[in-house]
């Protein structure tokens, strides 16, 4: 039995309404009959490569975009077949009287793209004498077609800026932090990171950096099929020097400690290779560290903190 014509319909968010796409979908299915897959996709960018990249993916014979131009006099619609079997464009547009109903609309873009389907569609080979029967073998279940993985960069490179409140008597910084990442699998990442914060101790009359280096594992095991996003988490090991500079004198003083983060991470990937991300959590350092002024306690940096991130990624391969 032929495997069944798969045919991918792209919709421009811009434009475009959920009740258009869903009509469009049945009716191009109707026509098109059971020897071929209709699936629609709404896509926020749309342009030739991605498209292409989509019928990959989603090993579609057949790709067709469909941009609105909702013209209030004219209401109009684009529609580009993509045919990976010739690896070319064909195109047609379709205009509207502005009292069509948006349900009628979507009725005739969906005979439309039918049409130029068939009209891509290779022709039928001519039938050949059929081969001997062969011995009666019982049928076994029939394995689904498994969709190829798209592929995924190995190395990533990441900055972000960072600020910390801390939950205690001082320790609040901002500040930023750059990555490195290998990625063994698609959703996890190893990476080291190294930053550096500043903020004051005002009990103590005096500023603070500090300077995180750190390893850490990341994972992102949930991605969302409405929109490129990933959620996943990350958690770190630190060593932390803090250091401390007086703003009335020239005392200083500087110390390291170990420490941990753990955070929450959400990933919106902007194209193939770039995405910004979002990140909250809790870092912690294995200690207080009293500030003494006078011999006396001025002050303590908080060991437990609230952190947050907001960065962007880059992938190197």
């Amino acid at each position: 039995m032929p495997s069944p014509l798969v045919v991918v319909v792209v919709v421009a968010l811009s434009g475009a309404d959920g009740q258009s796409t869903q009509t469009l979908g049945r009716a191009a299915q109707e026509s098109l009959g059971p020897e071929a897959v209709v699936v629609t996709r709404e896509e926020a960018r749309v342009d030739d490569t991605r498209v292409v990249e989509l019928g990959e993916e989603l090993r579609a014979d057949t790709l067709v975009v469909v941009t609105w131009e909702d013209d209030p006099a004219a209401p109009r619609a684009e529609l580009r077949l993509y045919s990976r079997r010739t690896r070319a464009w064909t195109q047609r547009a379709v205009t509207f009287s502005r009292d069509d109903p948006r349900d009628e609309r979507g009725k005739a873009l969906g005979f439309d793209i039918a049409s130029m389907v068939r009209t891509s569609a290779p022709s039928e080979p001519a039938p050949t004498p059929p081969a001997p029967p062969a011995p009666q073998v019982p049928p076994g279940p029939e394995r689904p077609r498994e969709p190829a993985a798209p592929p995924f960069s190995r190395f990533a490179v990441a900055a972000a800026a960072q600020g910390v409140a801390a939950l205690g008597d001082a320790g609040t910084s901002v500040g930023g932090e750059g990555a490195l990442a290998f990625r063994p699998t698609r959703t996890v990442a190893i990476g080291a990171r190294v930053g550096l914060r500043v903020g004051d101790v005002p009990g103590a009359a005096a500023s603070a950096s500090y300077t995180r280096v750190g390893v850490g594992v990341a994972w992102a095991p949930i991605e969302l099929r409405a929109a490129p996003v990933s959620i996943g988490g990350r958690v770190d090991v630190l060593a932390m020097r803090q250091s401390l500079s007086r703003s009335d004198g020239p005392s200083r003083d500087a110390q390291w400690l170990m420490g941990a983060d753990v955070v929450g991470e959400t990933t919106w990937s902007l194209s193939r290779r770039a995405a910004i991300f979002v990140a909250a959590g809790a870092e912690l350092t294995f200690g207080a560290s009293d500030v003494l002024v006078d011999g006396r306690g001025a002050a303590t940096i908080a060991p437990v903190r609230a952190l947050a991130e907001l960065g962007g990624r880059v992938d190197l391969d």
